[in-house]
């Protein structure tokens, strides 16, 4: 430590010495100092981070300074890498940097080096060594989330049944109703769970029915379910009965949300899409002519063929085939993502309840692994007694590409491969999907049962499609083409030539041109249009002008042209009330169209209907309607929620009645409830929302707005309830009961915090509970007075008194 001391007092000696001298003497040293200029050893104060680290032996001169125990230090950051070459550099001799150190507050150009693997600014003066790292040699930052999502808020049983409608009719007498329902039933992290439809051919059928429990890493499922993994792209993803277990993420907290192919369709004229999967109905909606592309959020995750029901507005009906595929991709930084099922492979069936067996037993697993940052793959395989099937998939993303391979190979002589991908480069945008399935597509049966036999490759499939937007001046060109063949039914091939430009004219009004040429398996389309569209804080109206020539059989050329109009309640009701109507005008045909979308706490809904006639003579009417809605039990029931979820809130609103106010959530309005009445809010299982009120304003209303945390799983309901109060402003002047003004007196109450005053003239204005009014007084010389407010006429939460008397209290 004299050491220490004794350098400290030549360092001193150094800079009083005015710089200019130091440098003429290139650093001359006194005559008895010169021992002093030798390298030194002492304890250093080393801060990484601006955070003390530790103190450990250094060597130093005024040219470097090098640690004595660098392994140590090392050690004591626990952000650090411990690799050998940091070691060795901090095992060297290290500039000093002696010109980056701060000796002034405000000094430009200090405290900061950027070192390719280590360095260290050293203040001799003071035994300081700021340390500093490059960020190879760190590793990555903890999230400020946990990692695993808490333990669920509400501990006992609950029940959550979401309820879908879905209906398409036709006045000619053609009707298809779907009735979708998901039940859960849950307590903590476990629960029970049954996906049910009901249609006009079956009254009941049951696609999944058992339970699950999930765990921080890994999930166990048994009973009747759907394999829920995606790494096999292409067997037939059918129920299976058994028992799986795999590593689930659902309750980490720092995942993306994964992705689903696009489903697009090309319409002549305004039509109603159905989507059906396995021969139910999944929704319906009316779309404009030309190339439209679907609303697939409804639709469960998988591969598998939708079939597109597409009646245009003359009543031509048209079905067509889509392989579709919903999938996540690439697993977490640092994560292996495994999956094992085994159960009986079993087939949804439109004549029983319960899925029929394949009587076949069927063994999956698998495992995906990302290897850097961009880039990963992963290996499954499925197996039955007689054949098995063994698939390599990778997913590899760059700045301006990503892409999507995979290749499989079945004991039976099948096989094929998935090869998907898209490109953009500024405004040039590039997209491809091809596929090959090789296998014999008749089906197999099994003549002593009389049951198909299980497949893992149903039918041969080869898909292509790609898409290519361009810049073009202003607008933009669009050229895609389509072939797709499924089993031995015949090829469908279309493509197209299209150019978009949009004008935007100002106050919310836009005009859209467009041009396309296609061809549609040999049949010629050319179609010319035009859009505009003005949109206003309650109104939103459209129209569309165009020409069309078809060479498809039952078509007519021609000029079209169609208006539509549509209104927002915008916030007048206690719900969301969109009402819209419109008129067609096609070659051949014309159509009145009428549409309404409402949703409020009890469910959402939507109906549509179309009123078409044909210059053949042809008349007929279109309708569709869907709604959902849930049923929620926990403390209590209720009926509603605007969304489907797994899990729900009750809230009970008491006091207020009739009073509005927004539920937020995480910061989000997503219903409107009334004070003096409970209403169901349906959130997604595995999160944590910060559920809050919010006053519409309708009424001065004492509120505690603050976020309540709630976490909910699957099958969770969790209760919260507010306490609400009117409050009022009163207006008045007080006299005492002889008729004197009482100014400057403070008026009180019990529960009353506030400090008000009454003004030289006896006028005051105060904010209260309405409740409270009766229980005010006025502490005076001569004793407390109450003041006698009597029936207060309150308008829009205010309370004009009037004179108030204060009467002393007589005891």
């Amino acid at each position: 430590m004299g050491k220490r001391w004794l350098a400290a007092g030549w360092v001193a000696l150094l800079v009083a010495v005015p710089a200019g001298q130091l440098m003429a003497a290139d650093y001359a040293v006194p005559p008895g100092f010169e021992t002093l200029m030798e390298p030194q050893e002492t304890l250093v104060d080393v801060y990484f981070g601006d955070r003390l680290v530790m103190s450990t032996p250094a060597r130093y001169s005024p040219d470097e300074i090098t640690f004595l125990e660098p392994d140590a230090l090392i050690g004591a950051m626990p952000q650090v890498k411990p690799e050998p070459w940091l070691l060795a550099v901090l095992s060297t001799p290290l500039d000093p940097h002696g010109d980056k150190v701060c000796v002034s507050e405000h000094q430009q150009g200090c405290g900061l080096i950027e070192p390719k693997v280590a360095g260290v600014i050293f203040d001799e003066q003071r035994f300081r060594a700021d340390l500093f790292i490059h960020p190879n040699y760190l590793d990555a930052p903890e999230t400020l989330a946990p990692r695993y999502l808490p333990e669920p808020t509400e501990s006992r049983w609950g029940g959550v049944q979401n309820l879908s409608f879905s209906h398409a009719g036709s006045a000619e007498g053609e009707n298809n109703t779907s009735l979708f329902g998901r039940s859960l039933v849950g307590r903590g992290a476990q629960y029970g769970f049954a996906n049910w439809v009901s249609t006009d051919e079956q009254s009941l059928s049951i696609d999944e029915l058992g339970w699950q429990r999930n765990y921080p890493d890994h999930q166990v499922t048994a009973g009747l379910f759907q394999p829920n993994s995606d790494m096999l792209t292409v067997i037939d993803r059918q129920p299976i009965a058994g028992v799986g277990v795999s590593r689930s993420l659902v309750r980490r907290q720092d995942l993306e949300e994964a992705f689903a192919t696009s489903v697009e369709v090309f319409l002549s004229s305004r039509s109603r899409i159905e989507v059906y999967k396995d021969g139910r109905l999944y929704g319906s909606q009316f779309l404009e002519s030309g190339r439209r592309r679907l609303d697939t959020a409804r639709l469960p995750t998988g591969a598998y063929t939708l079939e597109l029901r597409i009646t245009d507005a003359n009543g031509n009906t048209r079905v067509e085939e889509q392989f579709f595929v919903k999938s996540r991709r690439l697993a977490p930084q640092g994560e292996k993502l495994w999956f094992a099922q085994l159960g009986q492979a079993t087939a949804f069936a439109r004549d029983q309840v319960l899925p029929e067996d394949r009587q076949t037993a069927l063994f999956m697993t698998g495992l995906r692994q990302r290897f850097a940052d961009t880039w990963g793959g992963g290996v499954a395989m499925a197996a039955t007694g007689e054949q098995a099937l063994l698939e390599v998939s990778g997913d590899w993303f760059s700045r301006y590409t990503q892409l999507f391979a995979s290749t499989f190979v079945e004991t039976e002589g099948g096989g094929g491969f998935t090869l998907r991908g898209s490109a953009r480069l500024r405004d040039w945008r590039f997209q491809f999907d091809s596929q090959r399935v090789w296998t014999d597509d008749p089906a197999v049966f099994d003549v002593d049962s009389d049951v198909e036999e299980y497949q893992l490759l149903p039918r041969s499939v080869r898909r292509d499609s790609a898409e290519l937007w361009v810049p073009a001046g202003r607008g933009q060109l669009v050229f895609s083409h389509r072939r797709q063949r499924l089993g031995r039914a015949s090829e469908q091939t279309i493509s197209s030539a299209a150019y978009l430009h949009t004008f935007r004219v100002g106050r919310g009004q836009v005009i859209n041109l467009s041009t396309s040429l296609t061809r549609n398996n040999g049949d010629n389309q050319i179609l010319l249009g035009a859009n505009w569209l003005m949109t206003r804080p309650d109104w939103q109206h459209q129209a569309n002008l165009g020409w069309v020539q078809d060479d498809a059989p039952g078509t007519e050329d021609g000029v079209n042209a169609a208006w539509a109009s549509a209104w927002n309640d915008r916030d007048r009701f206690d719900a969301d009330l969109t009402l819209g109507a419109g008129v067609n005008f096609d070659p051949g045909r014309q159509s009145v169209l009428l549409n309404s979308e409402y949703g409020s706490r009890h469910g959402r809904g939507r109906a549509d209907v179309a009123f078409n006639d044909s210059d053949r003579g042809g008349r007929d009417t279109l309708t569709s309607v869907r709604y959902d809605t849930s049923l929620v039990i926990g403390d209590g029931a209720a009926l509603g929620g605007e969304q489907l979820n797994d899990s729900a809130v009750l809230l009970k609103l008491n006091g207020a009645d009739g009073a509005l106010f927004d539920v937020l959530v995480n910061g989000n309005p997503e219903m409107v409830v009334k004070g003096g009445s409970s209403a169901t809010l349906t959130l997604p299982a595995y999160q944590v929302h910060k559920v809050a009120l919010r006053d519409r304003g309708t009424d001065f209303v004492d509120l505690d707005g603050t976020p309540r945390d709630v976490v909910l799983y699957p099958g969770n309901v969790a209760m919260l309830a507010w306490e609400l109060q009117r409050v009022m402003v009163a207006l008045g002047r007080l006299q005492d009961s002889d008729g004197n003004t009482l100014s400057r007196a403070r008026i009180q109450g019990p529960g009353f915090d506030k400090l008000v005053f009454t003004d030289e003239d006896g006028y005051f204005q105060l904010e209260l509970p309405e409740s409270s009014l009766d229980s005010l007084y006025v502490e005076t010389a001569s004793g407390r007075c109450n003041l006698q407010t009597g029936a207060a006429e309150i308008k829009h939460g205010v309370a004009r008194l009037g004179a108030v008397v204060c009467s002393v209290n007589s005891e």
